[in-house]
């Protein structure tokens, strides 16, 4: 599960290292920005999986589960507050409505089944 983001970290490495062009580092931020977002520990993301597999390991399945769904519905509902904001700021830019309503709907889902 930590491939992707690692990965993305690593391109973006690599393109700045081997060059260093307006385009390689434009597209060295797009990989970092990637890999680092797909950490955070909102519930469909990388990291949410991460922190779940991390807590269940060190206090136990029942707790670990339930506390990794409370931080991820936290951040999830957050990075939808954090996304709608940033689409009225931008002027109402609706590419990032379908991110604002999968986290949403992530979010809301990890609440509602546990």
């Amino acid at each position: 599960m930590l491939a992707g983001p690692v990965a993305n970290l690593a391109a973006g490495a690599l393109c700045v290292l081997f060059d260093e062009s307006d385009f390689a580092v434009a597209f060295a931020g797009a990989h970092w920005v990637l890999g680092v977002f797909n950490l955070l520990p909102a519930a469909p993301l990388d990291g949410w999986r991460a922190l779940t597999l991390l807590l269940c390991w060190r206090i136990g399945p029942n707790v670990g589960e339930r506390t990794a769904d409370a931080i991820g519905a936290v951040f999830a509902l957050t990075l939808t507050v954090a996304i709608l904001f940033l689409m009225v700021a931008s002027g109402g830019n609706l590419w990032l409505l379908p991110a604002a309503v999968i986290m949403a709907r992530e979010g809301l889902r990890t609440v509602v089944e546990r």
